[in-house]
């Protein structure tokens, strides 16, 4: 009875071992089934003869599963590589081709900015080619084309050409940016210097045709190393050594380097308030650059002209108007006719130190906004003897309201203010863009500059015109998309002193003193 019971229990664990052979092959190795196969027949489980067909039988099926997986695997491998050799193309405000894996981007980017500008000032009509600044006029401001985008997700880059610039200002742009770790980025090339809330807002984003006073202080684009980031949320900032020229050969002495510093803190981002933004900045740049004397624009076409004078300091209207409202030049090297070529032969030195101090505060669609800056100069000439030294200050108050809702804090991002997004893009249907109305007052003071005329061989130095002016200038925007602009502004400049156009020929008895210039403005912008 018990022998039946064992045969019984054999026949029974037979097809289960089988069973479990054959499912177990795919998991484990052919060892470890061998050694269990093994195990049975020697506790008589199994025959000679089962023993070896079932070993056969589960070596088969291991080995076909190997390579099933095996095939499998190469298989995702390659699935995983032609992924990454793929590339997407997407639109956001812009074209941009990136890599599957979201490794690699390169987008395309570009402006047109194109004003038309009438002047009504109270300078005498002139048929002169210097008096191009008090004519009604079209003018291509900007026109610029280039690429942007990242590499290994954390290098980006940006390379911009500038289709309207001169010789030595083709290139708007070319940096690469190292932003492995992102409260302290490094910035190789020529870009913008952290200095002035209007320089680093874009000027597809700016809130008038044209920025203040103080930005024509401001040290702008120029060839640099900067260390900048977030470290928090609501605290950006940002340090650089820069160069004032374009080239080496524009950076003449041998201490021709400058630094600047900005720290932006947004009290509302810290204090987690979603819809305002209570802005504070302060920034400073130091350090010493090359000018090099040259003759006047009206005189370089005569050997025997030897005047050479370098510009100091200088502006022009806020509003794009009259150049030179004030500039102080020093005198320069008088020329040799034996080597003439406009340029004085020795370079000026200008020591130069600028702070400035930023605020902007909005709550939903209403911001206040404003800058004070002060440059304080020493330029001196070693051959002539000449120099320009003093302050000079620059400010601007200005209020925006953007009249169809959009928010303020949604635009503001990193230390500074990106584009306002519509509610509902401009179309024929009834979506009506985003409507802007703003007024600014900016100004400039010059008045503590004192200049050294130098030696008399070489010409000498100069201030010429007014001193301090001041520029109301009232805006209404249309935002038709987040890529596209249409401007309107009107800008009244009131000079403290009566102003007379730089280079300027005068018809008999004529005289050309102003004491205001009044601009109307329209800019159509589109911007990728």
């Amino acid at each position: 009875m018990l022998a039946n019971r064992s045969t019984t229990f054999k026949s029974i664990l037979k097809p289960i071992t089988l069973a479990v052979c054959l499912l177990s092959a795919g998991a484990a190795n052919a060892s470890n089934i061998e050694y269990l196969l093994d195990r049975l027949y020697k506790k008589g489980v199994l025959t000679e003869s089962e023993y070896q067909a079932m070993k056969n039988m589960a070596r088969e099926e291991w080995e076909a599963s190997d390579a099933t997986a095996t095939a499998a695997a190469k298989a995702a491998k390659e699935s995983a590589q032609a992924a990454k050799s793929n590339v997407v193309a997407r639109y956001k405000n812009g074209l941009t081709i990136e890599s599957a894996d979201g490794q690699h981007a390169i987008g395309l980017t570009g402006r047109v900015h194109f004003d038309y500008r009438n002047n009504s000032n109270s300078f005498a009509q002139n048929f002169d080619r210097d008096t191009s600044s008090l004519a009604d006029s079209f003018e291509l401001r900007r026109a610029r084309i280039g690429l942007k985008g990242f590499v290994f997700k954390d290098i980006s880059y940006e390379i911009v050409g500038n289709l309207v610039g001169s010789d030595t200002n083709t290139v708007d742009t070319a940096w690469i940016n190292f932003g492995q770790f992102k409260p302290a980025q490094l910035r190789f090339g020529r870009s913008k210097q952290p200095f002035n809330l209007e320089e680093v807002t874009s000027s597809n984003n700016i809130d008038f045709l044209e920025r203040s006073y103080v930005n024509q202080l401001s040290p702008g684009k120029k060839h640099s190393i900067v260390l900048h980031g977030d470290p928090i949320k609501g605290v950006n900032y940002g340090v650089s050594i820069f160069q004032e020229g374009f080239s080496e050969a524009t950076n003449a002495t041998g201490d021709g380097k400058q630094y600047a510093a900005r720290l932006a803190v947004d009290v509302a981002q810290l204090a987690g308030m979603k819809d305002a933004v209570l802005h504070f900045g302060v920034a400073a740049t130091t350090g010493t650059y090359a000018i090099t004397p040259a003759t006047s624009s009206q005189t370089s076409s005569a050997a025997s002209s030897t005047q050479t004078r370098g510009t100091v300091v200088g502006f022009r209207t806020d509003a794009r108007g009259l150049t030179n409202t004030y500039r102080a030049q020093l005198a320069g090297d008088a020329l040799g006719t034996a080597a003439y070529s406009g340029l004085s032969n020795t370079v000026a030195e200008v020591d130069r130190e600028l702070r400035g101090f930023e605020f902007a505060g909005a709550y939903g669609p209403f911001k206040l906004q404003t800058e004070m800056a002060t440059s304080e100069l020493d330029a001196r000439h070693r051959n002539t003897t000449s120099f320009v030294t003093g302050e000079v200050k620059a400010s601007y108050a200005q209020f925006m309201w953007n009249i169809t809702g959009e928010s303020w804090a949604a635009a503001y991002k990193s230390g500074a203010f990106g584009s306002i997004t519509p509610k509902s893009n401009f179309d024929m249907n009834g979506g009506m863009g985003a409507w802007q109305a703003g007024v600014r007052l900016s100004k400039y003071d010059a008045s503590d500059i004192r200049v050294g005329t130098g030696t008399a061989a070489a010409g000498t130095a100069r201030e010429q015109n007014s001193d301090k002016a001041k520029t109301l200038t009232v805006g209404v925007n249309w935002i038709l998309n987040p890529n596209t602009r249409v401007l309107f502004n009107y800008a009244r400049t009131k000079f403290n002193t009566p102003v007379t156009p730089i280079d300027v020929a005068l018809l008999p008895g004529q005289t050309n003193v102003g004491t205001d210039e009044k601009i109307f403005s329209i800019r159509t912008q589109l911007a990728f």
